[in-house]
């Protein structure tokens, strides 16, 4: 993940087959985890949510509280 966010699910929650259809769009790819077997790491795998997520997310409030865009971007 891009950043420090875990999905929170209750247990027993099977997500296979979402995660298996944005695997197979192209949205997500699973990395195998060297250190644990069990859990793979999913990563994004589109690049416009890639950006979205790393650029955009962070200054969207500011960017929807201002008039002023070029502050944020300096």
């Amino acid at each position: 993940m891009l950043s420090n966010e875990r999905l929170a699910l209750p247990r027993g929650t099977d997500i296979t087959h979402h995660l298996s259809v944005l695997e197979s769009a192209g949205y997500l790819t699973k990395v195998d985890d060297t250190f644990s077997t069990r859990k793979p790491v999913w990563r994004i795998a589109d690049q416009f949510i890639r950006f979205e997520r790393a650029v955009m997310r962070p200054v969207l409030s500011r960017l929807n509280t201002t008039n002023d865009v070029t502050s944020i971007w300096e």
